[in-house]
């Protein structure tokens, strides 16, 4: 995830890219069962694929904002 915060600090780099990464992997996974399952799924599956880029977003943003908060 390229933000302005995550470009300039290493730590809320990880952060994000872990956050997002589990939740995606967990969201693909969901979506190879959906397929079996009723149209309305997938709606949802993509209401959570936006749910998992603000929380991956937040929480890189949480570290940026901390790992200042300790140097200023």
């Amino acid at each position: 995830m390229r933000l302005p915060w995550t470009v300039v600090n290493e730590a809320a780099w990880k952060a994000a890219n872990r956050t997002a990464g589990y939740g995606f992997m967990m969201l693909g996974c969901l979506l190879v069962i959906a397929s079996l399952l009723p149209l309305w799924i997938d709606l949802v599956l993509f209401a959570l694929i936006f749910v998992a880029v603000i929380a991956a977003s937040l929480q890189g943003y949480v570290v940026y904002r901390r790992a200042n908060a300790r140097t200023s």
